[in-house]
């Protein structure tokens, strides 16, 4: 009620405009029935939209809480859910999981890199057994499970991914349980010839464990960046695309040809070999062509989320992509581009029909003129 008055004195100008909410609750509260709050109420929620959820913890007295407090131990953790987040969002949330290519980040946590494969499809068995409404008990070397158990059930039947590169195991556990896969590799040209591969070890693994893999689940990524000519995509590129992939270079396998020390030998690597696409709209078609017809097709194609370009300059590779490149495949330009060509082809046929029917309306009403004794030059 009292949200509800709010926004109505907001709009009789009682009180000044506003764009946000902060609701703070007391130390160690439950936020789960106000998120739920939000979630089922359709007359709030069409006013008011979860944009965060922020845990701060006592430095001096916050292990303590976790320790006595369940209150606290929901708040710490309930950032974590994706099945909370699934109901914040409406069921608009998608849940992807993958090892991790950065063993840097799994060094610095103590994770030998040769765990990062196993681990994963073992805590995946344990979260999709969640997802279910399972109580799980599971003991392992790593972590451990005593009558585990959601405090919330999924909003809705959302998305799931399993991230896959070189190695066969995200493909693997992607079958085991029917849910999507995520290419990251598939314009890598090492990656590229093993993506048929991924794909029969995911069939097998889902016909083995009662599941149809669905090709419109397949998700294929891979640099990309265009602009209205090559040559102003080339020079946007020069912004981030080296560092970029300088990076890359010493996280992940890029074969044993070394990054050229020029910008625009760089950029006709990446063209050449199909890494990357760095040019105009009908480069990125042919891209998509060709991974559709090297692989059967897939369901979507997404872009590396890197700084290749200045964000400008990227903006406009985005409406260029939604423009030129995404209509082609979708089928909505087709019609267009038929009654374009119907029309170039008639010659003056339609011309010729509208002056027709103009000169026939003017004929008529100077006839109806004539006839009332009121003519008419028009």
């Amino acid at each position: 009620n009292t949200l509800r008055r709010l926004v109505a004195d907001r709009e009789r100008g009682k009180i000044p405009h506003f764009g946000r909410v902060l609701i703070e609750t007391s130390g160690l509260a439950d936020m789960s029935p106000i998120l739920q709050t939000f979630s089922t109420d359709r007359a709030l929620g069409g006013e008011f939209a979860i944009e965060v959820v922020l845990t701060v913890v006592d430095a001096v007295n916050g292990l303590k809480n976790l320790e006595k407090a369940p209150e606290a131990r929901k708040q710490a953790i309930l950032a974590d859910r994706i099945v909370m987040l699934d109901h914040l969002t409406r069921g608009r949330t998608m849940f992807g999981v993958g090892p991790g290519q950065l063993t840097s980040d799994a060094l610095m946590l103590g994770i030998d890199p040769a765990q990062q494969r196993p681990r994963m499809e073992e805590a995946f068995d344990v979260i999709m057994a969640l997802f279910r409404g399972e109580t799980v008990t599971h003991h392992s070397d790593w972590f451990h499970c005593d009558n585990a158990v959601l405090q919330m059930a999924p909003y809705s039947n959302f998305d799931i991914a399993v991230a896959a590169s070189i190695s066969p195991s995200g493909s693997k556990t992607a079958g085991r349980y029917g849910t999507g896969l995520l290419s990251v590799a598939a314009t890598d040209p090492m990656g590229v010839e093993l993506l048929a591969g991924h794909w029969a070890i995911a069939e097998h693994e889902a016909s083995v464990h009662g599941h149809t893999m669905r090709r419109d689940q397949w998700r294929l990524m891979g640099p990309m960046h265009i602009a209205d000519t090559e040559a102003q995509a080339r020079a946007n590129c020069k912004y981030g695309l080296r560092w970029v992939f300088e990076y890359l270079s010493h996280i992940i396998p890029m074969g044993d040809t070394a990054l050229p020390d020029d910008d625009d030998d760089l950029i006709d690597q990446m063209n050449e070999t199909g890494r990357a696409v760095i040019g105009t709209p009908e480069m990125a078609r042919a891209q998509i062509e060709r991974l559709v017809d090297k692989r059967g097709g897939f369901g979507a194609y997404l872009f590396l989320g890197a700084d290749l370009a200045n964000w400008s300059a990227t903006l406009r590779h985005y409406e260029l992509f939604a423009e030129e490149v995404m209509p082609h495949f979708t089928g909505q330009a087709a019609p267009v581009q038929a009654a374009y060509d119907r029309v170039m082809g008639a010659g003056t046929t339609f011309v010729d029909a509208t002056l027709n029917a103009q000169f026939a309306s003017i004929a008529a009403y100077q006839q109806q003129r004539q006839a009332s004794g009121q003519p008419w030059g028009g």
